[in-house]
């Protein structure tokens, strides 16, 4: 399995209405503190979500997924799985699903919005029972009645890193994102 999330997404998945860059800009809005929990209730649902790499070595390529948004039950808000059981950790009051095709298959990874004290993110690529987690931050910078936006990188916290045709690392991927909500 690719270790980073952020490259499956830039191969793409086509079979939800794709959104050019024209449609998904990149937030202006500086949010400071955590995006109220009214307007984060107010997110489930089913989005399209695109992503557009901007980093230093990306194409600025965008890729269209389908994100789906759930409220977290009680144990999936404030505990985490991890291989030793649960352990108390965070406020993640939306949890559900990230999905994307790439050659012919499906792929679908777990999210979940969690709110800190002075940011929300949408966090995406981890694995609960797993030692190699590959996790992209989608920091979530302006909510509106249909959508939501920000902007997203990838640390590259797992055991590979991406690099160049010369074998020379490349900047973390990054960029800024939009999904719109379609269901």
């Amino acid at each position: 399995m690719i270790r980073f999330f952020g490259l499956i997404l830039l191969i793409g998945c086509r079979s939800i209405p794709a959104a050019s860059d024209r449609d998904c800009l990149p937030s202006k809005s500086r949010q400071v503190g955590a995006i109220q929990l009214g307007a984060l209730m107010g997110l489930p649902g089913v989005y399209a979500f695109t992503a557009i790499a901007t980093s230093p070595g990306m194409d600025r390529s965008s890729v269209t997924s389908e994100l789906t948004l759930v409220s977290a039950d009680t144990l999936q808000r404030y505990y985490e799985r991890r291989i030793r059981g649960y352990v108390r950790s965070g406020n993640r009051p939306l949890v559900g699903a990230l999905k994307h095709r790439s050659q012919g298959q499906l792929f679908a990874h777990n999210v979940v919005v969690q709110q800190n004290a002075s940011d929300t993110q949408l966090i995406s690529g981890y694995c609960e029972l797993c030692d190699d987690a590959s996790i992209v931050y989608y920091t979530i910078l302006h909510v509106g009645r249909d959508r939501f936006s920000g902007r997203w990188v990838d640390p590259q916290t797992g055991i590979g890193i991406i690099v160049d045709q010369n074998g020379q690392p490349i900047p973390d991927p990054a960029g800024y994102f939009c999904a719109v909500r379609i269901k």
